[in-house]
């Protein structure tokens, strides 16, 4: 039995193929699922992936890895589900725009479109041109509002995850 792991949780880590890991607060999902990820980078050519919901649960899942596969860094990723597929798509080094931001530069977008609406309102219209689809609103020229905020985005260099 792996070292520190409970029968159940030794289990997990030693199945072949996927595993389902699910137990309470503080019975040991982390321990086991690091334990899991060593055994599988004991293979040298085998590489990780282990997504959160959020960035302090994945800083500490890839400790908790790196702790127990000492030299898998490079072969290690961890994140949330957002940051890993941005990776996966080759962000660029723009950095991404929290939501806070997005609604300024919406607010500013939207004075200089002499568009008359509120932040949320204005960054739904832009949402909805940038992705395509059409949110009309009366007195609004959604496609000046979309090109202002993108225009915003540009002078920040800054980007949205629709970019």
């Amino acid at each position: 039995m792996s070292a520190g792991l409970d029968e159940a949780q030794a289990e997990a880590v030693e199945a072949r193929g996927p595993v389902l890991v699910i137990a309470c607060p503080g019975a040991g999902k982390t321990r086991t699922l690091a334990a899991r990820a060593a055994r599988i980078l004991a293979d040298p050519g085998a590489r990780v992936a282990a997504v959160s919901f959020t960035r302090d649960a994945a800083r500490e899942i890839r400790e908790r890895i790196l702790a127990t596969a000492p030299g898998a860094g490079d072969r290690v990723a961890a994140g949330t589900f957002h940051s890993l597929c941005y990776r996966q798509l080759g962000g660029s080094r723009e950095p991404v725009v929290s939501r806070e931001e997005s609604l300024a530069y919406a607010a500013r977008a939207a004075r200089e479109a002499r568009c008359d609406l509120e932040p949320e309102d204005a960054l739904a219209v832009i949402e909805a041109w940038r992705s395509g689809g059409r949110l009309e609103a009366p007195g609004v020229d959604g496609e000046a509002l979309a090109a202002a905020y993108g225009e915003i985005l540009r002078r920040n260099g800054k980007i949205d995850f629709q970019d």
